[in-house]
């Protein structure tokens, strides 16, 4: 069985954006340690379609302006939903139905 991590950017007083782009200003070096070491100790991602849609815009443009945009757009991305056609993404598979099968 693989271990699965939830990591989600919240404000000190319990706020989550809709949209995690805004958050980009508070970056600091500590931010940045932790979220490169996170996404090189794993081998997937998993995102509900509308993270993944947000995310699949910008991503691919950001190699060498962002400091892990070459990580996020080599793994393999899971995108759970049942409304998404296509995942264009480099290394992107759509899951429907059982989720514990796919």
């Amino acid at each position: 069985m693989r271990k699965i991590i939830e990591y989600c950017l919240v404000s000190a007083d319990g706020i989550v954006l809709d949209d995690p782009f805004p958050f980009r200003d508070y970056y600091d070096d500590a931010y940045l340690r932790d979220a490169r070491g996170l996404f090189t100790a794993c081998d997937a991602m998993l995102w509900g379609r509308t993270t993944y849609e947000r995310f699949a815009k910008r991503y691919p443009g950001m190699e060498g302006t962002h400091p892990y945009a070459a990580r996020v757009n080599a793994i393999q991305k899971y995108v759970f939903s049942s409304k998404l056609e296509t995942a264009e993404w480099n290394n992107s598979t759509i899951v429907r139905g059982d989720v514990a099968a796919e």
